[in-house]
């Protein structure tokens, strides 16, 4: 949700350096936002890049004549939604033979399920706390069958209540306020009282418990029937086990002081070496996640400055793939034909008489 920063200001850093900038248009926004956005749905973004690395690989190509190759290499970046989508990206591409520079995840939510308690552990002020109203109206609309083929859709184990899924009212509907062309403060207008409003009993029972017991994990109690395939379709879009496992390189910049997505979102960096929490000169990120926000923006800038030699697109050669003929006979500079300019024949001149 903060991508506006990183596609703006981050792209334009990184298209300066000389590299491809992708700012990505996903699923659900665009000429698309009758679909279902995908909130926190790993595959939408990954089909996303997928679909747009191919794109910019083809139009590189067809800009040059088949002379500069887009090279298969890519650094990934983002904050709060971004954070969680870069890695999952990230992913994608590696599975697509590119070689992943790094990926500069900021205040990301890497398990929704964890997300769900922390945000109700947490104190809000009122100006934040529509925001976090609006955070989790997103994650309802997602894990309350509104996108097909996820494990709990149309099975009755829905995360909201029935009151705020209410297809024929738009403003209990929380599927619609995010299939329509909506913005923030129509969203604000629409929002309960308290996000505790939005939940089956179940499920917020289920979050108190968390926090009384001191667990982060909405579902630490698996009850068939009531959450089973809701917490399938959790753990099918987290990024919990894959983030450890990383064989590549992730910087994570997140404020101990977040106030909508808590710290416990970042995993134990001992577990793998690639994993590196970010610091401006030393000094850790801090602030609330909007201003953090601007400071985790410097950290996706690194990969193209000369701190981070060995991750920096710098390095990449233009003509990859394009031999020196191949190149060489695509610019060759054209010579003009010699022009012989016609000869000129004078007009006779007839004098005149002279009287």
């Amino acid at each position: 949700l903060m991508g506006f920063y990183y596609d703006v200001f981050a792209g334009l850093v990184a298209a300066s350096s000389g590299a491809v900038a992708i700012a990505l248009d996903n699923i659900g926004y665009g000429q698309a936002f009758e679909t279902p956005k995908g909130y926190f749905i790993k595959k939408h973004y990954q089909q996303s890049v997928a679909a747009f690395w191919i794109k910019a690989a083809t139009m590189v190509d067809a800009m040059t004549g088949g002379c500069t190759t887009l090279e298969r290499a890519a650094t990934l970046g983002g904050y709060s939604e971004g954070g969680y989508s870069s890695f999952a990206e990230g992913l994608a591409l590696e599975e697509l033979g590119v070689r992943v520079l790094s990926v500069q995840a900021g205040g990301a939510v890497f398990d929704q399920g964890t997300q769900l308690v922390t945000l109700e552990n947490t104190t809000h002020s009122a100006s934040i706390a529509r925001f976090v109203g609006t955070f989790t109206s997103l994650a309802g609309a997602t894990f309350s069958s509104g996108i097909p083929g996820l494990a709990n859709y149309n099975m009755g184990q829905d995360l909201f209540s029935e009151e705020w899924l209410n297809t024929s009212n738009y403003d209990r509907d929380v599927r619609q306020w995010w299939t329509t062309n909506q913005d923030f403060p129509s969203v604000f207008a629409l929002l309960p009282p308290s996000t505790r409003d939005f939940y089956r009993p179940f499920i917020w029972d289920q979050i108190q418990n968390a926090i009384a017991i001191g667990t982060a994990d909405v579902c630490f109690n698996v009850t068939p029937g009531e959450n089973d395939l809701l917490c399938a379709a959790v753990a099918d879009n987290s990024l919990e086990t894959e983030i450890v496992a990383t064989t590549f390189n992730v910087t994570i910049c997140h404020s101990m002081d977040d106030d909508i997505v808590s710290f416990q979102n970042v995993p134990d960096l001992s577990l793998n070496p690639r994993l590196t929490l970010f610091s401006l000169f030393g000094q850790a990120v801090t602030g609330p996640h909007f201003v953090a926000s601007f400071l985790c923006l410097l950290a996706h800038m690194v990969p193209y400055s000369a701190l981070y030699s060995d991750e920096s697109p710098f390095s990449i050669q233009p003509l990859d793939s394009a031999t020196e003929a191949q190149c060489a006979a695509t610019s060759a500079p054209i010579t003009p034909a010699p022009v012989t300019p016609a000869p000129v024949t004078p007009a006779p001149v007839t004098p005149a008489p002279v009287t």
